[in-house]
């Protein structure tokens, strides 16, 4: 093996490496951003079914986040 391909796997794995970790952080800091956010109320004091709103929400939220790092999981392992 010559030097040259050598130099290329480990770089290439570096670079995977780099990459899965800001896509992972990326994901979690939009679904914190999304899922925590302030709602916007008209009353003072919020009733139950803002409140199921919100959980229903997040809900959505922390699914949606799953289903997108499943596909960058996947996507990572077809680029491989």
């Amino acid at each position: 093996m010559n030097m040259d391909r050598l130099i290329n796997m480990v770089i290439n794995q570096v670079v995977r490496r780099v990459v899965n970790v800001v896509v992972d952080r990326g994901f979690r800091l939009v679904s914190r951003k999304t899922s925590a956010g302030p709602t916007q109320r008209t009353l003072d004091t919020p009733d139950q079914s803002s409140m199921h709103t919100d959980v229903v929400d997040a809900a959505k939220s922390r699914d949606l986040q799953d289903l997108a790092a499943k596909a960058a999981q996947t996507t990572r392992r077809i680029g491989r």
